[in-house]
């Protein structure tokens, strides 16, 4: 039933046989025509999440992404045992605002840098990441906090924008 749901709202798989569990709450938003791969076995996505239409957004096995959470925009790699908390947004795009033919608000989006969130990571509550963001494996990510900038490996990262404030030499080890 799952499968069948996915493939009509234009979920695109990488393979046309998938062996996969996908766990869905009510009122998951899956908007249609984006493109969506699953590595493997287990993704979770909570109530009120929405990834967003026409993107290319990667997900990996054992990660989840909890209620209120937005995934948007283009080249968007999350890796294997990744947390999102709630109301995380994750964006690569921004505003043509250089524009000037066109009210800004029919200016439409530009994409920027990828974002990458490498293997198991935790990205708190109300943290937004934008374009060039690069969180390296084992990291934190405190709650309220804008990653615009690359986190070394194992670091506890924090605030607007983020500064790292501890690395876990013995988790790095």
């Amino acid at each position: 039933m799952v499968l069948i749901l996915l493939h009509n709202l234009g979920v695109k798989f990488n393979s046309p046989t998938v062996y996969l569990q996908v766990l869905l709450s009510d009122y998951v938003k899956f908007c249609e025509n984006y493109e969506y791969y699953m590595k493997q076995n287990l993704i979770e996505i909570t109530s009120d999440s929405m990834i967003s239409e026409k993107q290319k957004i990667s997900i990996g096995k054992n990660s989840c992404v909890k209620p209120y959470s937005v995934l948007y925009g283009r080249d968007v790699f999350i890796g294997d045992n990744v947390m999102i908390a709630s109301h995380v947004v994750i964006t690569n795009k921004k505003h043509n605002h250089k524009q000037v033919e066109k009210p800004m608000c029919f200016a439409g989006c530009i994409d920027e840098q990828e974002i990458v969130v490498e293997d198991d990571v935790l990205i708190g509550a109300n943290s937004t990441l934008v374009p060039g963001a690069y969180i390296s494996r084992g990291v934190v990510i405190g709650a309220n906090s804008v990653v615009n900038t690359t986190i070394p490996s194992y670091a506890v990262a924090v605030g607007c924008p983020t500064k790292v404030i501890n690395i876990d030499m013995i988790r790095k080890n």
